[in-house]
């Protein structure tokens, strides 16, 4: 096993920034003061329902605390039908800030980087391994 020490540590390390990189990622909601509701999608702009998904205004109404708002977003998704549902985030000190992703691409980013070095050292340590026992035989 001490012939394998530098693969173990650094596999040690990629799973430990990886778990703590899940957790930042499932947690930013509540970090960030933030609170999510389901909204009913009123009117999704002429020639967005030609595309498959991409840029386009989609019109919604959601409820906090018994008051009702409405609001807008330029990302149109396929699965969105006018009277359907739309999944939102919204500042709980600012209802009227809201929108349909809450996370930074910076933390996919992160999250997919950890992922894969994490993949890479177990690759690295099993590829280690293998190649030795066959030295052996």
């Amino acid at each position: 096993m001490k012939k394998y020490k530098n693969q173990i540590i650094a596999l040690c390390i990629c799973a430990v920034l990886f778990v703590v990189g899940t957790i930042i990622f499932f947690s930013y909601d509540s970090i960030n003061n933030k609170e999510s509701v389901t909204g009913t999608i009123t009117k999704i702009a002429d020639g967005c329902l030609d595309e498959e998904e991409g840029s386009c205004t989609v019109y919604f109404e959601y409820e906090v605390d018994d008051k009702n708002y409405n609001g807008e977003v330029s990302k149109y998704k396929e699965e969105y039908k006018v009277g359907g549902d739309i999944h939102l985030y919204y500042d709980a000190e600012n209802p009227l800030s809201v929108g349909v992703s809450n996370k930074p691409l910076y933390l996919y980013i992160i999250l997919g980087v950890c992922g894969v070095a994490l993949i890479g050292s177990a690759v690295v340590l099993i590829i280690s391994i293998t190649s030795n026992k066959k030295d052996i035989i």
